[in-house]
């Protein structure tokens, strides 16, 4: 007899499917027959359906138990060759040994476990050299698409030093490493037709890693013998710390179609800048600059850029003004209208331009003649009328004196510089995070928040430290509660003084909603040291579990940011606050470099994760990033690898992460 589901035509299974993560669409749906097994195969052969390893509540024991057999085995190898998208996020799992361990083993371009990949995400992620090597097999033979971003802690300096099965890199070999990457990128060893590439992390030498490859001839080759541009490049946005990159990239990129560029100033470095210097200018393509200013040297600069590839089809520019004003940005002070926009922000000769979309905003007095003359001002001047670009807003915030002017047709999903300053002019129907400060003047926006943002699933609130809570700190608990209580389905929560949640809790329990963060799967909190502080602050972290249990059963993953070690629960004994304290501190740090500390650290913390496991049923990921001896290292990971034998563990100075 057939079910009722298997009658539905394969369209209406399609859209069904759709609410089913890949996991899930795996162990419930494969194989029941060969029907569903084809519509499976037609899901992931969808660019944009795939793995996903930051998916929330994928545990490691399903992982490496049932998905990854069921996705290699023989009788159903099919599946690995029709997926085309994988994503991996180094913040919120631990998968990226997982590239080379379980998924890209082998180097071999013939034995790649997924022949028919595409797409690959990879971001927040720490470089390691059997990525590097991945990579550099991928991108010669399977990928497209390439995003790549890296932690925010990749390169500042931290010791990045594994588990046994990786490899300890330092700075000097890991900017190597990718110099040599990038290198091959922009060569003609890469057949990417899209990359996602984030540098802001990277120094300056790497930035200048295209420099000895740059030459105005066309078939110039690099020391390997092969060919020093990429033909297959289409679509590149890159974030930049130095606008060198973007100067060397010219040369690289003959065949690009749209290019957005975001560096934090527009300048060149001066060790190497030529006032006669001149670039090569690039074909009929279609490029999107994306800028901010700073002074008069930097609006230069950008004219300098524009000139050097003036024949883009597509423009886009997006510049705001510094908050505090220098003898060099004298050019901010002109009264910005179309004459303004043609001189700095256009290429004086215009061949093939057809699209420009800006936005500029800076702190200015306007008047109301002012807006009106500026309107005007696009829609007189013979250039803009020509090119049907007179469509022009201005927009003014008397309480900041603060001008803004775009063209009608920008993304006004960028004009805000914080949602709440005017939320009435824009519409915030489809915003699912929201980011702020906490502050009681927030008050005046909550009653119109679930009106105006009815689909929010994330909220990040940063508060301030308080050693003692005053009668304003219990208003603003109250108001906390309030806005926890709007959003019906809240996701992700991110506080930044775990104490505050606290607060709700303790002062404004009536004003939270039953239930409100009984949906929450992702938590981050920042919780003090457990070992310097006030005895009140130290013993902030021993409610942390009993709060999650009550208010957030069905959690799934939780971070938690450290000032040093990485339990929660304090072993320091209470003194008071006075003319001793400072000596008895001295003597608790000293104490807590010694085997017996260290023993009872890791005792505790054993603690503290047994507990959070055991209470927590859903829970399946905990990432705590502190900073620890490095005689803590291998007895934490020891701990760790008995507690939780069949577990993921990552254990480095700064961070240690437990995938169940």
């Amino acid at each position: 007899m057939i079910s009722k589901l298997e009658i539905l035509p394969n369209e209406i299974l399609l859209n069904i499917f759709c609410y089913l993560s890949w996991d899930e669409i795996l162990i419930s749906l494969w194989p029941l027959n060969e029907r569903f097994n084809s519509l499976i195969y037609l899901i992931f052969s969808n660019n944009e359906n795939g793995i996903i390893f930051n998916k929330s509540g994928l545990s490691y024991k399903i992982f490496s138990s049932i998905l990854l057999p069921l996705i290699f085995n023989s009788s159903s190898s099919s599946i690995s060759s029709n997926i085309k998208y994988i994503h991996f996020d180094g913040n919120k799992s631990i998968p990226f040994d997982f590239i080379y361990q379980c998924i890209f083993s082998n180097n071999d371009q013939q034995k790649i476990s997924f022949p028919n990949l595409k797409s690959l995400y990879i971001t927040r992620c720490f470089l390691t050299q059997p990525i590097i090597q991945t990579l550099s097999v991928l991108i010669q033979y399977h990928l497209n698409q390439l995003t790549l971003t890296f932690h925010e802690d990749m390169f500042d300096g931290a010791d990045y030093t594994r588990v046994p099965s990786f490899t300890f890199f330092d700075i000097a070999t890991i900017n190597g490493m990718f110099t040599q990457l990038l290198s091959q990128i922009f060569s003609g060893q890469c057949q990417l037709t899209s990359l996602h590439l984030d540098m802001t992390k990277l120094r300056y030498v790497i930035h200048e890693c295209l420099k000895s490859y740059s030459s105005n001839l066309p078939l110039k080759t690099n020391s390997d013998g092969f060919q020093s541009y990429c033909v297959s490049l289409r679509r590149l946005y890159i974030q930049l710390e130095y606008t060198c990159f973007l100067e060397h990239l010219i040369d690289h990129v003959p065949n690009l179609e749209q290019l957005s560029t975001v560096f934090p100033n527009l300048q060149r470095d001066n060790k190497f800048y030529d006032s006669n210097s001149e670039r090569p200018i690039l074909s009929n393509e279609s490029w999107v600059n994306k800028s901010s200013i700073d002074n008069d040297f930097e609006f230069v600069y950008l004219k300098w850029l524009l000139n050097n590839l003036n024949h883009i089809r597509k423009l886009k520019i997006y510049l705001r003004s510094p908050t505090i004003w220098r003898p060099d940005q004298l050019i901010w002070k002109y009264f910005i209208d179309g004459n303004f926009i043609r001189q700095y922000c256009l290429p004086d000769e215009i061949i093939n331009l057809k699209s420009f979309h800006f936005y500029i905003g800076r702190t200015y007095q306007l008047s109301l003649d002012d807006i009106e003359n500026t309107i005007n001002s696009f829609k007189n001047h013979p250039f803009f009328i020509l090119h049907q670009w007179t469509n022009i807003k201005c927009l003014y915030d008397k309480n900041e004196s603060y001008q803004r002017i775009f063209s009608s047709n920008f993304n006004k999903a960028q004009l805000s510089d914080s949602l709440f300053t005017q939320p009435y002019r824009y519409d915030w129907s489809n915003t699912r995070r929201i980011w702020f400060v906490f502050d009681p003047s927030l008050y005046l926006f909550l009653d119109r928040l679930d009106k105006q943002c009815p689909n929010v699933s994330s909220i990040a609130i940063h508060t301030a430290s308080c050693s003692t809570l005053t009668d304003r700190d219990k208003v603003r608990a109250k108001i906390f509660a309030h806005l926890l209580s709007m959003p019906v389905q809240l996701k992700h929560l991110f506080v930044k003084k775990f104490e505050w949640l606290l607060y709700v809790i303790h002062y404004a329990a009536d004003e939270l909603r039953k239930n409100a963060l009984t949906t929450i799967q992702y938590a981050e909190f920042g919780i003090p040291s457990c070992n310097i502080g006030r005895n009140e602050s130290i013993h902030i972290g021993k409610n942390l579990v009993s709060i999650l249990s009550t208010y957030m059963p069905h959690l799934h993953t939780l971070q938690l940011w450290r000032p040093d070690d990485f339990p929660w629960t304090s072993l320091r004994p209470n003194h008071k606050y006075g003319r001793y304290y400072g000596p008895f501190i001295t003597r608790w740090k000293r104490s807590l470099s010694t085997v017996e500390s260290i023993n009872d650290h890791v005792t505790v913390f054993e603690q503290d994760l047994s507990q959070l496991f055991d209470q927590l049923k859903e829970f399946i990921f905990v990432d705590i990033c502190g900073i620890i001896p490095r005689e803590k290292v291998e007895p934490y990971r020891l701990m760790a690898q008995t507690r939780f034998p069949n577990s993921r563990i990552d254990v480095q100075l700064t961070r240690f992460r437990l995938w169940i």
